[in-house]
Order: structure tokens, then C-alpha cells, then sequence
């Protein structure tokens, strides 16, 4: 991804391009209702230890579209990586 190689991986984290915001939070309080929170930043994201538990959550958002992405710490600043269609680097 053209990190530097000081970045250290922290886990997965669900994107919303078309609002450049990250999900915070999700729950189901009762069946068939779901809760989903939203962060502006990547460092207030809910970090997935894998990628299949992300998409698992991300493919449930079905009113806006979701993306899975790599989340980094390299510091003082967040690094969120893209494959695919999206943008190859985001700096938090």
C-alpha cells in the first residue's frame, strides 16, 4: 500500500465513501431493528480483528455503501488503506 514501514497494523475497519465517514458502532437492540453509529474519523472506528468479521458487518449496512479497509497507526495519525476501486491511502 506504500506505507512506511513504522506503520503498524491495528485490525479492519468498515469505510462509507460516499460520506467519508467510518461505522462506530453497530447493535440490534431488538430483531429486525438495527443501530449503527458513525465517526468522522478512523481513530473512533470499531476495529475488526479480521476481515471476514468486517465484511460480515459491513454487508449488513444496507442503506449506504460500505467498504472494508486496513487500518494502521503511525503515531500521531490513523492510515486507512484501500484495494480496489477506492483511494490507495487516507491520512487521519
Amino acid at each position: 500500500m506504500g506505507f512506511p514501514e513504522s506503520c503498524r497494523f491495528v485490525g479492519y475497519v468498515v469505510h462509507l465513501p460516499d460520506s467519508d465517514e467510518f461505522l462506530a458502532g453497530a447493535s440490534e437492540p431488538h430483531p429486525g431493528a438495527a443501530l449503527y453509529q458513525y465517526a468522522a474519523t478512523p481513530g473512533l472506528a470499531t476495529v475488526y480483528p479480521n476481515f471476514r468479521a468486517a465484511l460480515k458487518v459491513a454487508d449488513g449496512i444496507q442503506k449506504h455503501r460500505t467498504v472494508v479497509a486496513y487500518l494502521f497507526d503511525h503515531g500521531t495519525q490513523w492510515l486507512v488503506g484501500f484495494q480496489g476501486r477506492e483511494p490507495e491511502q487516507q491520512i487521519a
